[in-house]
């Protein structure tokens, strides 16, 4: 599996509304991952900062 099916695959196991997931998977495709991975990592780090968990099963 390539790094970008894998990143695809990852996010499912992030609670993100469906239009997030649907950006995250166009920028991957489109061959732009790093701004993929770093908007993952910007979606993830707002709920904590918000007191609740982005990660599926708390």
């Amino acid at each position: 599996m390539d790094e970008v099916q894998a990143f695809i695959y990852s996010l499912r196991y992030h609670r993100l509304t469906s239009q997030q997931r649907k950006t995250l998977r166009g920028q991957a495709l489109a061959g732009n991952l790093p701004a993929a991975q770093a908007g993952l990592r910007r979606i993830v780090s707002k709920g904590k900062q918000y007191g609740h968990s982005n990660v599926v099963g708390r």
